[in-house]
């Protein structure tokens, strides 16, 4: 049974079928339903990209610190506040090990980052010189502070050393 309006000798449906020549052999209700799928296939897809990196950002244990939540955050139990810049390459070694010690150590010390771009009062108010620069607080109090990239394992000791 053919559709009304798409039946053969309709000007539409010549003017289309001229459009498509390769599909010209297909209905075009079931080309509209293919490409209709299609679309709804990729859209499936590129959702499930998106949860995937929603959930891989949820996870990370490193906490984005500013002017506006730094004071709230470190008042309470042991943190490590990394000052950073996206433009340092030392910063971007030492990520990482951050990333990891903060899984490794979660429930018993809190670890923070602070663009010095973007929050350089913070970074002027701990007389940050140098970055990558690690400060080490227990209950908003700064207890020490280290400089220079280093690896997951150096950090950790000195993790343990300071608290």
């Amino acid at each position: 049974m053919q559709r009304p309006g798409f039946e053969p000798g309709n000007p539409l449906r010549d003017k289309l079928l001229k459009l498509a020549p390769l599909t010209a052999w297909l209905p075009l209700h079931k080309l509209f339903h293919n490409f209709y799928l299609i679309i709804l296939t990729i859209s499936i897809k590129m959702q499930k990209i998106y949860i995937r990196r929603f959930l891989r950002r949820e996870m990370t244990e490193v906490i984005e610190l500013s002017e506006d939540n730094f004071e709230k955050n470190i008042a309470k139990g042991k943190w490590v506040v990394d000052f950073w810049a996206e433009w340092c390459g030392p910063c971007k070694i030492l990520s990482p090990a951050v990333e990891a010690a903060a899984k490794e150590m979660k429930g018993k010390v809190h670890f923070g980052k602070v663009n010095v771009d973007a929050e350089g009062e913070l970074a002027q108010r701990f007389e940050v010189m140098s970055i990558p620069t690690l400060i080490f607080f227990n209950d908003g109090k700064l207890l020490d502070r280290t400089s220079g990239a280093m690896d997951e394992d150096e950090l950790l000791s000195i993790i343990e050393k300071v608290f």
